[in-house]
């Protein structure tokens, strides 16, 4: 059933304001399938309120992220991207019509309302075995895999996008990882033949009927959101950066080195500041809305560390070295 919950919606019409009731659609409800796969709801305009649970997605030509409702979860794709692009962790209502591309229910976005920001983000949900139509749009963690032997990684110029098949370390488990250059982990270097993490949201690219299906032949997907998304466990830690264009505008950090507070200032809303050691190691995590913050660092031992810094357009990794 759909649940009623009125928002009040500020429309200028005529220099008259008017407020406007919304019905919101539990995600799951919009996500029952029929018996091939297509959505029940495809078609109808609808609208959810949730939290967002990646970053932008996708190759740039739209945009394009996740977000669930205590339900269940959904991608949202703009192809004309007229609106600011949320971040993790914003609450916000999108309304649209439900969509179907390739396997994938989403919802074709004409506006958002923002709610508030800062929201925890829903936690992944650590798997074993194949990805299903349960898993689609969801948040999963793999644990202990490799690539396969001879897995390509990387793009190009002419095809800005990829996908590596990634096995476990026992067999039991099969992923393809996908990634398009609007993604932060883009540009990272390949995990070779070293054991990871992997966390991520789940697409699905089937261009035949039926839809329902499980893992690679399924045509499910894990798209990592963030450069911590690949974790190595060796004490490693993968290199590189987004491409010029998805660098975070007029990123300064300061000063260097620093003791006790270090400040990040840009040009755009920062979204996201994680900073860890050499090895890898998350040591501090901040989330954030402006472009002009300070993060705590008198903690941390001296030596030198990487700041992840992530906005709704870009990521950046700069280094840095504590006192």
């Amino acid at each position: 059933m759909k649940k009623s919950f009125f928002t009040l919606l500020l429309m200028s019409t005529l220099g008259v304001t008017v407020c406007q009731a919304q019905t919101l659609t539990k995600i799951s409800d919009a996500k029952k399938d029929s018996t091939d796969g297509n959505a029940y709801y495809l078609g109808r305009p609808v609208n959810f309120k949730g939290i967002v649970s990646t970053y932008e997605l996708g190759d740039g030509k739209g945009n394009e992220f996740m977000f669930y409702d205590g339900t269940g979860a959904m991608c949202v794709y703009s192809k004309n991207g007229t609106y600011t692009m949320p971040i993790m962790g914003d609450s916000i209502i999108v309304h649209g019509i439900v969509g179907f591309y390739n396997g994938q229910t989403e919802i074709e976005n004409d506006t958002i309302t923002y709610i508030s920001s800062g929201n925890p983000v829903i936690a992944p949900v650590v798997m074993t075995g194949n990805l299903t139509e349960a898993n689609e749009d969801m948040i999963v963690e793999y644990k202990n895999m490799v690539l396969e032997p001879g897995a390509a990684w990387g793009g190009s110029a002419k095809y800005p996008y990829f996908s590596a098949i990634a096995i476990s370390t026992n067999n039991s488990d099969t992923i393809e990882i996908y990634l398009e250059s609007m993604d932060s982990c883009y540009n990272l270097t390949s995990p070779g033949t070293d054991t990871f993490n992997i966390i991520g949201a789940v697409e699905q690219y089937k261009k035949t009927s039926p839809y329902l299906g499980s893992g690679v032949n399924g045509g499910y997907e894990v798209v990592p959101r963030r450069v911590e998304d690949i974790h190595l466990l060796n004490n490693k830690t993968l290199t590189g950066i987004a491409n010029t264009k998805n660098l975070v505008s007029g990123l300064e950090i300061y000063p260097v080195p620093a003791s006790d507070i270090l400040n990040i200032r840009a040009d755009e809303n920062i979204a996201n500041i994680s900073i860890y050691d050499i090895t890898g190691k998350l040591m501090i995590e901040k989330l954030d809305r402006g472009s002009n913050t300070s993060v705590n660092i008198s903690g941390l031992n001296a030596g030198i560390y990487l700041v992840h810094t992530q906005s709704a357009n870009g990521s950046q990794v700069s280094k840095i070295i504590k006192n």
